[in-house]
């Protein structure tokens, strides 16, 4: 699927990594993880009614920079058993309970 300049830069921009760098890490059906944080943090920054605290976003980023991370080893066959990533995973998720709120619209 190809995408157009200003939604590669608004990836870039947003997950501060090319979108082919995390290709692997959605594209496979033990990634569940990775596509659940991509799709949350997509839904609430798109929302005009959810804001969400620096708390939220730097836990995304934290789990983002995790996989990102060489030592990830993307053979492995169960990637999530790593206690440092379904930590990073785990907080994230709370965060995206406890860190977003409705905006009152006028």
């Amino acid at each position: 699927m190809a995408c157009t300049q200003s939604e590669y830069q608004e990836w870039v921009s947003t997950y501060s990594s090319h979108p082919l760098k995390l290709l692997p890490l959605t594209c496979s059906e033990r990634t569940g993880p990775a596509i659940t944080a991509l799709n949350i943090h997509a839904r609430i920054i798109s929302s005009p009614t959810k804001v969400a605290t620096e708390k939220f976003y730097d836990s995304f980023s934290h789990f983002i920079n995790l996989l990102k991370q060489p030592d990830h080893d993307e053979s492995d066959l169960e990637p999530w058993k790593s206690n440092i990533l379904k930590t990073a995973y785990v907080a994230f998720l709370d965060c995206s309970r406890s860190e977003v709120h409705k905006v009152e619209q006028a």
